[in-house]
Order: C-alpha cells, then structure tokens, then sequence
C-alpha cells in the first residue's frame, strides 16, 4: 500500500511539473505595471554649444539652444570647458574686468542682448576662472533654500535657454546643461 502511494504522490509531481512548464512556455509574459522606457526618451541627454567669446552670438555677449522637444526638460547640471582663456574685457566697451561669469536663463527670446534676465538656472551666476588658459566646471542646480526647487530650473517646450556672459574673452568654450524630460 506504500508503494502505491509513494508512485502516487511521484505521479502527480512529474504530472504538475510537466504542465507547470507547458504552462510557463506557451503563457505570455504582462508587465503589470510601469514603463521599461520613458515616454520622450530614458537617459539624461546633454545639450550644448560651442562659443567664442571674443564674438559668441548675434548680441556679442550670449548665445541660446532652442528646446525643440514636444515636452519640457528638467535641468539637472550646467556643464562649461573652455580653453585660450584670457583677459577678460567689459562687452561692447572693452574696459578690463576682474572676473568673467556666466548665467543660464531661460527665455523666449533668443539671443538676449542684456545680462539682466531673472530666469537665471539655480538663482546666480557662474565665476569662471581666468587664471589658467584652461576652465572647467560642472556644477549642479542649487536645491534651494530649506529643500525647496532650485529657481527656473525647468526649460519649457520651445523656449530657449540663454548663455550669457558678462564680457569678451580670448576663450573658446562649450557651454550646455544636462537634462532630462518631462
């Protein structure tokens, strides 16, 4: 009677095993929830623009890329390398100037003529050094006071974003943010 009922209780392991595996093959596999991929794209993505400074955009001090996404992008870092880095010079008057910064600001307009934009990524402007030939920073938006957003820190669908320097320089620069969508 054992026997019987040990070759039973094999029988029925074989058999559920069997058509577990049918089962298992031949049943299509449903995500439940979620998206493998984003629905614009999964990856932060990199925008950016190569400027001469002695002369970077129609205004003589800035120059815009233009968000052509249907969705807005989330800035999370603004990246800038820069070599030939020289004296820096007040724009339009050339008078010297001590320090050469840099503000990214969004806009609607492309090409800025003034510095005086208050939509400026993370609230202040970057310092760049002119110390060296050579200038690299990346530096990543501020959080803001108490964990609150960093300031102007989402670039709308077909607006730009506005690189604007304070002064002429010898550099050549590329200048851009990191991002990702909406």
């Amino acid at each position: 009677m054992t026997k019987y009922i040990v070759t039973g209780v094999i029988a029925l392991i074989i058999a559920g095993g069997v058509f577990g595996g049918y089962k298992y093959l031949v049943t299509p596999v449903q995500q439940v929830a979620g998206s493998p991929v984003g629905t614009t794209f999964n990856t932060s993505k990199f925008a950016g623009v190569n400027v001469n400074l002695a002369n970077p955009g129609a205004n003589g001090t800035s120059t815009t890329i233009l968000n052509s996404d249907a969705s807005d992008r989330y800035i999370t870092s603004i990246e800038t390398g820069c070599e030939g880095v020289g004296t820096s010079k007040t724009a339009y008057t050339g008078v010297g100037l001590s320090a050469l910064t840099l503000s990214v600001a969004t806009t609607s307009t492309a090409n800025i003529a003034t510095n005086g934009n208050a939509n400026v990524v993370g609230g202040g402007t970057i310092t760049m050094g002119t110390s060296t030939s050579q200038f690299a920073i990346s530096t990543s938006t501020n959080a803001g006071a108490n964990g609150n957003p960093a300031p102007y820190f989402i670039w709308g669908a077909g607006t730009y974003l506005d690189f604007t320097f304070n002064a002429t320089n010898t550099a050549a620069c590329t200048v851009g943010v990191k991002y990702i969508a909406s």
